[in-house]
């Protein structure tokens, strides 16, 4: 029902009560598997997609992926999105400490 409650949220663009449902659907959902998978797989595309919060997506993105079944449709895909953000992650580290110089 919350991760439900979540997706309309997110329908209607309200990001930060769609962030809300989908971390109270993983706080309550902790043995299955497949709704943690989903819920941090929404929240990490939330915080790409639409906030541009590269680090935080890319924290959601692995957790999504140790959740995921390695013959989901969508593994390679999630897995290659988490490795291309783990770079451009260390990449922004890299110029946020040049800028500090």
């Amino acid at each position: 029902m919350v991760f439900e409650l979540g997706n309309y949220y997110l329908f209607n663009n309200n990001y930060d009560k769609a962030l809300e449902n989908f971390s109270i659907s993983i706080k309550k959902n902790q043995r299955n598997k497949a709704l943690l998978f989903r819920s941090y797989l929404e929240i990490a595309e939330i915080y790409y997609d639409k906030i541009n919060n590269y680090e935080l997506s890319k924290l959601y993105y692995d957790s999504a992926i140790t959740n995921i079944n390695r013959e989901h449709k969508r593994y390679k895909e999630i897995k290659e999105k988490s490795n291309i953000l783990s770079e451009l992650v260390k990449n922004l580290d890299i110029i946020r400490q040049m800028s500090l110089k």
